[in-house]
């Protein structure tokens, strides 16, 4: 494909554009041309068609991050690889990408889909209704004690 032509005079000398101007050869810009193409590529590689992927292919697939699809593991039919305290988890992509539209069709009915502590910061007991020890007053001046 052929570059669209410039309108422009092209100058004969290059004007001086300050101390961070660089000067590139036209192989130089060929060659950083070229791998920016590689690069695009790698990033829209196509997805793999069959066998089990891990999350961020499932992620790039379904057009969410790898964190979603860690939180919603189960749902979309992790497979544990290994019996470590973190196994590893690898997913059937076209499982997980039947299992996400039906639980987009359906909406969020499911129950396993939300976490157990939904709605609780994690580490922090519920408050507790009756008080076992006194509490400290509040606004009294040191002398009315």
């Amino acid at each position: 494909m052929k570059p669209a032509q410039s309108s422009r005079p092209v100058e004969s000398a290059p004007e001086w554009h300050g101390p961070s101007a660089v000067m590139l050869a036209p192989e130089s810009v060929d060659a950083v041309a070229r791998r920016v193409v590689e690069l695009l590529a790698e990033q829209s590689a196509p997805l793999p068609a069959g066998g089990l992927v891990d999350a961020a292919t499932v992620a790039r697939a379904l057009g969410v991050s790898r964190a979603t699809v860690y939180e919603h593991a189960a749902a979309l039919g992790a497979r544990q690889l290994g019996t470590g305290a973190r196994p590893r988890l690898r997913f059937d992509l076209q499982e997980a990408r039947d299992l996400w539209a039906s639980r987009e069709a359906g909406g969020r009915s499911q129950g396993e889909d939300r976490p157990v502590n939904a709605g609780r910061r994690p580490g922090r007991r519920a408050a507790r209704s009756g008080r076992s020890a006194d509490l400290l007053p509040i606004g009294q001046s040191r002398r009315a004690r």
